[in-house]
């Protein structure tokens, strides 16, 4: 992460998750209790997807959750089945114990006049 170019405010909140993570395990607290998630949003090209990924392999050597485990979301896979094909990714990762990182790559586009 730190290799990469600018993401200035992204390795920040990086280095402050470590941080408190560090603190809570040192305290007894859990924190997989903790909500983590981000919304990146930039321009293409911005390294969004990048650091998604790194952001996942920090959350795997942290053990707040379990190592390697990211789905991948594109625009084009959600496509044609929307809302519900989104809802059907999601549900795996609503289980217990079954922690995970979706990494979304969502173009937006403009359909009737509507995002």
């Amino acid at each position: 992460l730190e290799g990469l170019v600018g993401l200035r405010e992204a390795k920040a909140h990086c280095r402050l998750l470590r941080d408190a993570v560090a603190l809570e395990k040192e305290r007894g607290d859990d924190p997989k209790l903790k909500s983590l998630s981000l919304v990146l949003t930039g321009s293409p090209g911005t390294g969004k997807t990048a650091f998604a990924l790194l952001y996942a392999r920090l959350l795997g050597e942290l053990e707040v959750l379990p190592s390697g485990r990211v789905v991948r979301v594109t625009g084009a896979q959600l496509q044609d089945g929307g809302v519900e094909a989104l809802e059907e990714v999601l549900k795996g990762f609503d289980e217990p114990g079954e922690g995970g990182l979706q990494v979304g790559d969502v173009v937006e586009a403009r359909r009737e006049g509507t995002w």
